[in-house]
This record gives structure tokens, sequence and C-alpha cells, in this order.
């Protein structure tokens, strides 16, 4: 109980700092070089005890990176449109409209958990997802929403929406031990991240949210319901039709035909996931 009103105070203080004082204020106050909020990512400061870096990939762009986790990194060129669409609809409808943070996002977040009493939506953008995943971490305290914040307004400045966007579905966890596109797709598909489809895609783009209980491989039921909940997003941003829809929903005996490695694989993993979806992921962009 105290974790969730901590949760509600948190959003209530970065709302009220984004209404009422502005926007633009509180990120000129918290991004300065001199504030304690801010992140030179050359040289990270031990407040985040992150090993946080920026790679220099072949091609001369930049990603940030944790060191230690290989995985096999696509240029957003290389995913498929309803990938991309499926977790803008879900996650960030607004994200290449904003610079790192939504207040319309917030105010409706804040709206949600206080008539609820309880913490039902966070509030956050994809840029501020990636901030948490690779720098803080997910307690939730007002200390972290501020550096949230502070490091999604710098990570704006410094990358481009779609270089954003890159790192972000490089980088984030699927459940089952799957960090990254690539791993969630082989794991629970099959198949490249590069060749996934609506179907596939609408399903993997709800995992983000709750990644162990939204498991295909192991919650069929809620992943199912997740998808549609995707699906019914994208219709409603017309990013997709609504015939379009109704053929991308899943059915229970793709799932069945998986193969049996593939579901003995997720069995395994299902304790070790309980302990790493709060860890950081460690990745090494290649």
């Amino acid at each position: 109980m105290k974790k969730i009103y901590k949760g509600l105070i948190a959003l209530a203080a970065v709302f009220l700092l984004t209404i009422f004082g502005g926007a633009r204020l509180l990120e000129v106050l918290i991004t300065y070089p001199g504030s304690p909020y801010y992140v030179d990512f050359k040289d990270p400061d031990p407040l985040y005890e992150t090993e946080a870096e920026i790679h220099t990939l072949e091609n001369g762009n930049f990603v940030i990176g944790l060191n230690e986790r290989n995985i096999e990194y696509h240029s957003l060129e290389e995913l498929p449109p309803e990938l991309i669409d499926a977790f803008i609809a879900i996650e960030d409808n607004r994200f290449y409209r904003h610079r790192g943070y939504d207040i319309k996002g917030i105010a409706r977040a804040f709206w949600v958990n206080l008539t609820h009493r309880e913490v039902r939506q966070g509030g956050s953008t994809i840029t501020q997802q990636l901030a948490r995943n690779l720098f803080l971490g997910h307690d939730q305290t007002l200390t972290r929403k501020i550096l949230e914040f502070s490091l999604a307004v710098q990570i704006e400045d410094r990358f481009t929406k779609d270089e954003i966007m890159e790192m972000y579905l490089n980088q984030v966890y699927f459940g089952n031990g799957n960090w990254g596109v690539e791993q969630a797709a082989q794991d629970y598909f099959d198949k490249p991240a590069t060749e996934l489809d609506l179907t596939e895609s609408s399903m993997i783009a709800g995992l983000v949210q709750a990644p162990s209980y939204y498991a295909p491989v192991t919650s069929w039921e809620p992943a199912a319901n997740r998808q549609k909940i995707v699906l019914k997003r994208m219709v409603e941003l017309e990013l997709i039709t609504e015939r379009e829809a109704r053929e991308a929903l899943f059915n229970e005996e793709i799932i069945i035909n998986f193969p049996r490695d593939i579901l003995n694989l997720a069995l395994e993993k299902l304790n070790v996931d309980k302990c790493s979806e709060h860890q950081r992921p460690n990745y090494y962009s290649v």
C-alpha cells in the first residue's frame, strides 16, 4: 500500500510541476549542467549506478547501451512498420510529437490513478521508459520520477525520434528472459523480428506493460486479451482497419503448435524470470 501511494505522490508532484509551474521551466531547472539531475552520458554520475555508455554503430550512428549483453541489434528500417505502429498505439501514441514527456499522458494517468486510488497508469513515454530501463530501475519515488523526466529530455536532445525508438525496441524487456524484439521474436514465434506480421507484432507490443504476466507461451488468455487491446488502439488511431484487426487476432492453436523446445524453455525460465524482470538489462550494440 505504501508503494502505491508513493507512486501516486510521485505522479502528482510531476503533474503539478508541469501543469502549474510550466513544463519548459521544469525542464530547464532539472536539465542544466549544474543540476543534480543532469547526466553527462560520457561520464555518468555514480548516483545512477549504471554502466550505460554510448556506442558507435557501423553506420556511424550512436546508441545508448549497457555492456555485457550480446543481442542482434536491428535498425528501425529493418523492423516491420506494423511492429513500430503497435508500440506507438499501446505505449505512447504521441511519441513523435512530444519532447520526452507528455503532459496529456501525465494528466490522464494522474486522474485515472486518483479516481481508482491505485497506480493503474504510469504516464511514462517511450523515452522515459528507455531512460528508466537504462539508468534507473523501477522504484516509485519522487526522486526517480524527476530523474526519469530529466533523462528523457536529455535523450531527446541528443537523439532523433527514430534513434530513440530503435534503442527502445532493441533493449526493452519482453518476459521469459527476453531483452529486445529479436530475442522475443525468436523465443515466442521462432522467427526473426524482421519477419513479424501484424498478428505477432501486436502480441509482442502488448507484453511490455507486464512481461511475465502476458508472456504468450505461459499465459495464453491474458496475452490474447492484451493483443485485442493493442489492435483496438491501432484501429482507433487509424493505423490499421477494423478488417485488418479482425484478421490479425491470434487463435490458441498457433500457440499450441509452437515447437516443443520453446515451450520447455519457457517453463525452465519461469523461476529466472521472477528475479530478472526488475533488474536493468545489459546489452552491447553491435
